[in-house]
């Protein structure tokens, strides 16, 4: 099981779920009730790397549907892209009393580093 170290708080209060658009999850959602331990962290680390799906915000690393089966302890065959070149932003955020929808598109730019101190030029 994949272990995450939360420093920001993440939104829990109400049920979130994530729909994935493009890349190798396209069509997926990620519900933060699941029964299935794996996709309750993932949700977790995303709102986590995405500030708490704030829109315009995401994030750059393995493809989702790579990170769900190494949550889920799976073993893996190499691929010939490299795992680290996936990239998601938040594109939508619908706010409803009990429960969030994000929508997560699979993006081919680079994003920006949402820790970076205004002069602190971005990454190459």
């Amino acid at each position: 099981m994949l272990t995450m170290t939360f420093q920001r708080s993440t939104q829990l209060n109400k049920r979130v779920y994530i729909e994935v658009i493009g890349g190798d999850a396209d069509g997926i959602v990620l519900d933060s009730h699941s029964d299935d331990p794996a996709v309750r962290e993932t949700v977790r680390g995303i709102l986590f790397m995405t500030k708490n799906g704030e829109v315009g915000f995401g994030m750059n690393g393995i493809s989702l549907s790579n990170l769900l089966e190494l949550a889920r302890g799976e073993t893996r065959e190499p691929r010939i892209v490299p795992d680290f070149m996936h990239k998601y932003v938040i594109t939508e955020r619908l706010d409803e009393a009990g429960e969030i929808l994000l929508r997560m598109t699979y993006s081919t730019r680079r994003l920006p580093d949402p820790d970076a101190k205004p002069d602190q030029p971005e990454h190459p």
